[in-house]
């Protein structure tokens, strides 16, 4: 049943090729979507080589009930290898921790889940404190794995963990002081307790129509808007990846611009690029020429968009918006995060810069080159529009003119 193989451990089978976790419903579509070269007659029959092996999962409803390994398990081999870059929460139980890669992810667990308040505050001398040693209350250079990519049990789990390690808890501030923190913050939120979450009525509480007619707030049900606006902020101390993205995604943006010329592109191109409506010629060519703060706000849309899209993927399915990205999408995506993750955690150019910026620029092409839907919001750009269209005060502002 070539690529895939069964560990007699795990409810499913993993392909050797991707290096990934697939459940039976799914194999046709895998090897269709990520193996075209193999012929409709053979996926048939691996599919039915696969659903013959008992007490193999079904489909992502039933993969939700799969219980991630233990950390005392070995590196499982044919999946990814452990990367060395994970953070484990020292407050979860020691058979079940909590694993993620990114700083911001472990950061708003322990926000959320733990009220842990941070010993870090703006402004001062940042190059000074930054030189300074802090104390964290989480494990980093944790072992992890994991066996999808996104979805259900898409979750890092640890690996290869000693069975006498135990986590060291430390706090850079006395009891007292975080009781007092922690106070505050929950005051804060119990005021604000009725913008907790998103509700489809507060689309009618509205003056503009333009909302209601896009849905935003039936897209965005049941969301936090506070935790949805995290997710716009520019990239933080320690979120050196996504530093790295965002300086790839304006070198790509402002060669675009230089290009957008007559000399460069060509009139007829300028044209199509100014273009509105499919049967409405233009009566001018596109002009690049911007003043700055406005060329600026352009492509602070598309840092947010970065931004959310970057942070999304650590978070949990029920936890941000509802998008779907395409075979397409998905796949320049990954290419493009795998090269900016694999370059971060080398500390060495690994990837050229030219083609990171070709990564780049297919995967913004690939958010804009895609059919927007009103009833089936699987465009990733939907989302974004929407995250950015809720302001501080719990109402919503367009922040462009974009009619789907």
């Amino acid at each position: 049943m070539e690529p895939f193989v069964h560990l007699p451990d795990y409810p499913f089978v993993i392909c050797r090729w991707c290096k990934v976790g697939c459940v039976t419903d799914e194999i046709n579509s895998h090897l269709r979507q990520h193996h075209s070269h193999i012929k409709a007659s053979e996926r048939r029959i691996i599919q039915q080589v696969v659903r013959d092996i008992s007490g193999l999962l079904k489909n992502q409803e039933e993969l939700k009930s799969f219980q991630l390994p233990p950390p005392t398990t070995e590196p499982i081999p044919f999946i990814a290898p452990p990367e060395k870059d994970g953070k484990r929460c020292n407050e979860c139980p020691l058979e079940a921790p909590y694993v993620v890669r990114k700083q911001a992810g472990i950061r708003r667990h322990y926000v959320e889940v733990h009220q842990w308040v941070s010993d870090w505050k703006r402004g001062g001398n940042v190059r000074q404190k930054a030189s300074q040693p802090r104390s964290l209350p989480w494990t980093s250079g944790v072992r992890c794995q994991r066996f999808f990519r996104g979805r259900a049990a898409s979750g890092w789990f640890e690996v290869g963990r000693d069975e006498t390690e135990l986590p060291v808890i430390t706090h850079a501030e006395d009891p007292i002081t975080r009781f007092k923190k922690a106070h505050e913050v929950q005051e804060q939120r119990f005021k604000s307790s009725s913008q907790m979450a998103i509700k489809v009525a507060s689309d009618r509480l509205e003056s503009n129509g333009w909302l209601d007619f896009v849905g935003w707030a039936q897209h965005l049900e049941g969301l936090r808007p506070d935790a949805l606006r995290e997710a716009l902020k520019p990239a933080e101390e320690g979120e050196t990846a996504l530093q790295r993205v965002l300086g790839v995604l304006e070198q790509v943006m402002d060669q675009a611009r230089a290009a957008a010329t007559p000399r460069k592109a060509g009139k007829p191109a300028l044209f199509e690029i100014q273009r509105k409506e499919m049967h409405l010629k233009p009566k001018r060519p596109f002009d690049n020429r911007l003043e700055d703060d406005t060329w600026a706000r352009y492509k602070d849309v598309f840092r947010k968009m970065m931004c959310m899209l970057w942070r999304f993927e650590d978070w949990d399915d029920n936890q941000r918006p509802p998008y779907r990205l395409s075979v397409r999408q998905g796949d320049q995506w990954d290419r493009f995060r795998e090269a900016i993750e694999k370059q971060d955690a080398d500390g060495s150019a690994t990837a050229k810069q030219e083609a990171l910026e070709r990564m780049c620029l297919d995967t913004v092409i690939g958010w804009l080159d895609h059919p927007l839907k009103q009833d089936h919001y699987d465009n990733v750009v939907i989302s974004c529009l929407a995250v950015m269209g809720i302001r501080e005060d719990g109402g919503w502002e367009d922040v462009v003119n974009y009619t789907p």
